[in-house]
């Protein structure tokens, strides 16, 4: 067991995650919980094996301004695979993961217990448990900031537009979720307008024969903001974009869950078609084309400190025919540790805004 850790120790994050997501399938969250700090007790034990670095480094307290060795100010369950930040070249040098601080782990597990307590004095209706359902009650308006514990950073969503073509965009910050940028680019007409846009009615499975796949649909691109302002007092790799996720109301009013049947795209099939249903941006611009980055980097996490403000816009693909459906989800659920439940409608530290308002 040891051995598997010291292998897969960079992905801990995603590890405790798919754990808390089994917990959310099964309906068994107390027992995948259970599992998780077993897997962090294991992975302490295997650590304290080595070597050791001084237990008494905390937080950021002392961090200069610019470059930094991480490995000077920081005590690790989970070393960086990148030891520097350097917060004036971001991209190029960072990694997907940058470890897990014991700091940062200590509070992410005190956010977990908060977050069983109040399950635990808040039942939910029979009707609203499972995931996938949220609290009408957690809806913001459009430039409201919120505060995301998890990653302790504010986060505010503004400066929306609404447009039917990609004229005038800078093509280097075309994201490639669905197709490889330059095709993308050579769909674009002279107007820069997209054609062959499709997605598909889920009925059972990706690709399952029941689904059906609705072709040459009608799609805006919607455009905004997000600043983030960090608080953070280790050095954190925000997942900086949300999800966009097409929501209707249940039946008792209170909560919001996925359209029936849900929709999804076709990313990666090089068929001529183009992915609109996709739940991330098309256009994101803090992330340029650049060759030198490695295959596996997600650009949508981005490395920040304390003290750190960005803001930068992105745009996302949506199907005409479901603009009023369309809701923004900051979920915390895979941020890290788990801070949410199996139970969307209870959780505490997620962001839903509907698109358009």
């Amino acid at each position: 067991m040891k051995k598997l850790i010291k292998k897969v120790i960079y992905i801990i994050p995603l590890a405790i995650g798919i754990l808390l997501i089994i917990g959310i399938a099964t309906g068994k969250l107390d027992k995948s919980i259970d599992k998780a700090k077993e897997y962090v007790k294991e992975i302490k034990e295997d650590s304290a094996d080595k070597e050791s670095i001084d237990d008494t480094k905390n937080s950021i307290k002392d961090i200069p301004a610019g470059k930094i060795n991480l490995m000077e100010y920081f005590s690790w369950i989970d070393e960086p695979k990148v030891k520097v930040f350097d917060p004036e070249n971001r991209i190029i040098e960072r990694t997907p993961v940058y470890g897990l601080s014991k700091e940062e782990e200590k509070y992410l597990l005190e956010l977990l217990e908060k977050q069983e307590d109040y399950n635990k004095s808040n039942p939910i209706p029979e009707k609203l448990k499972g995931a996938g359902i949220y609290n009408k009650e957690r809806l913001l308006e459009y430039g409201e900031p919120y505060y995301v514990e998890a990653i302790k950073t504010t986060v505010t969503y503004s400066n929306f537009e609404v447009r039917d073509n990609f004229a005038g965009l800078d093509s280097k910050y075309f994201t490639e979720y669905d197709i490889d940028r330059e095709e993308f680019v050579k769909k674009l007409d002279a107007d820069g307008k997209l054609s062959n846009c499709c997605y598909y009615k889920y009925y059972g499975g990706p690709n399952s024969i029941n689904d059906v796949k609705v072709e040459n649909v009608d799609y805006r691109l919607v455009m905004f903001d997000i600043n983030l302002k960090c608080d953070c007092e280790w050095v954190v790799e925000t997942d900086v974009v949300p999800f966009i996720y097409y929501l209707e109301e249940e039946e008792t009013g209170k909560a919001l869950i996925e359209v029936s049947p849900r929709i999804y795209g076709e990313r990666g099939k090089g068929n001529g078609n183009v992915d609109i249903a996709n739940i991330v941006p098309k256009y994101f611009d803090i992330v340029e084309n650049m060759p030198e980055l490695d295959e596996d980097i997600d650009p949508r996490f981005y490395p920040m400190r304390k003290g750190d403000d960005i803001t930068f816009r992105v745009g996302y693909i949506v199907p005409v025919d479901y603009m009023d459906k369309a809701y923004l989800v900051y979920d915390t659920n895979y941020t890290n540790y788990s801070t949410g439940s199996q139970e969307s409608y209870n959780t505490q530290n997620y962001i839903l805004m509907k698109l358009i308002q």
